[in-house]
């Protein structure tokens, strides 16, 4: 018996999309390398699996994600989106009495196609993937996710495997944010309760603190504290190759699951006890984050860190006037970013000219 890929593999949709081999996949959906028949070039077709087309959650999720992306056609760094669809084919299975024809509509979105994600690249040391290239990285996901906000999109499920890589020019490496199933655009209804969020839903290895404790609100505020904090949380797998939270609360699972059964008032006034013991938690592991990166810009780089994994979600924007900034928009650090990688290209620049002394004098 044959996988659950070959029956997408070798199928051509709409006339023009033929699907050549798997290449990937997460709950709900498989991802396949294709051809476009019109003009040659290799796409990726984004599928349901056939278990999960039946599934109402799934659909929708599957279908939110093309809706966004195409909300986000104009961001650079948001995967593009070149077409969607549903096509009617014939699947053949095996019955009690042989083999049946069945009719099945194919939902699929046709997308660029990347040459690797992000987690992928953490497999690599620092001397092929060096602190200059984590940063450009880190900036291209920064901008996705400031794009995102200015369109009224919060991402909620931003993580390395999350973030697709794609070869440039020269050794350069640019990434884009993909993977918009549970995102969410703000000036529609929720479909859940954000206290509901993690239930089955989110992963544990990189949720946002207050979401174990069922915190927050529906709120456009609430749901860009934690984009925040999942980017710092990205940052952080670009210096340690894991997740924050599962460093910092390999309990996560247990606190998610006590917290499900108290009442809402118990919930928070548990949160805000544990403010301080988290603090420190999460102090600790920006020490050891900082400790692999380059000396030059290590205090501005756990600095950066520390703000963006607050555990207290209003820390996490910048300040203006000793008042949280809560602005849509990520300019504030972009900005910072670009200091570190000028900080990196400057301290470089000295250490060349020491050796260049050293070899003259």
């Amino acid at each position: 018996m044959g996988s659950e890929a070959d029956l997408f593999v070798g199928r051509t949709l709409s006339g023009r999309w033929h699907v050549v081999k798997e290449i990937g996949g997460g709950g709900f959906g498989m991802v396949f390398a294709a051809q476009d028949l019109v003009d040659g070039r290799e796409v990726a077709v984004k599928m349901l699996r056939l278990t999960s087309s039946s599934d109402p959650a799934a659909r929708t999720e599957f279908d939110d994600e093309a809706r966004f992306l195409e909300r986000l056609r104009e961001c650079n760094c948001v995967v593009d989106l070149l077409d969607k669809g549903e096509d009617i084919q014939i699947l053949s299975a095996e019955g009690p009495s042989g083999k049946v024809d069945i009719p099945w509509n194919f939902r699929f979105m046709v997308l660029e196609l990347a040459d690797g994600c992000l987690t992928q690249l953490l497999l690599l040391d620092e001397a092929t993937f060096a602190w200059r290239e984590r940063l450009g990285v880190f900036r291209d996901v920064v901008k996705g996710v400031h794009q995102m906000h200015l369109k009224q999109v919060v991402d909620r499920d931003l993580k390395s495997e999350n973030v697709l890589v794609f070869a440039t020019s020269g050794s350069a490496v640019a990434a884009k944010v993909a993977d918009l199933g549970r995102a969410r655009l703000m000036t529609e209804p929720p479909r859940f309760q954000s206290g509901e969020y993690l239930v089955g839903r989110g992963d544990l290895r990189f949720a946002a603190p207050e979401l174990l404790w069922h915190q927050g609100h529906d709120s456009d505020f609430d749901w860009r504290a934690v984009d925040l904090y999942h980017l710092g949380s990205v940052l952080f797998e670009l210096g340690t190759g894991v997740g924050i939270t599962s460093s910092v609360l390999p309990d996560s699972l247990a606190i998610l699951q006590t917290m499900y059964t108290r009442p809402d008032a118990e919930r928070a006034a548990s949160f805000r006890r544990s403010l301080p013991e988290l603090a420190d938690r999460y102090e600790l592991a920006a020490d050891l984050f900082v400790a692999a990166a380059p000396a030059a810009i290590r205090p501005q780089l756990a600095s950066l860190l520390r703000q963006l994994v607050n555990p207290s979600p209003p820390q996490r924007f910048p300040k203006v006037q000793g008042v949280s900034d809560t602005r849509p928009g990520l300019g504030w650090l972009l900005r910072r970013i670009d200091v570190l990688v000028l900080t990196l290209v400057n301290a470089d620049r000295e250490a060349r000219r020491q050796l260049l002394r050293k070899a003259t004098s």
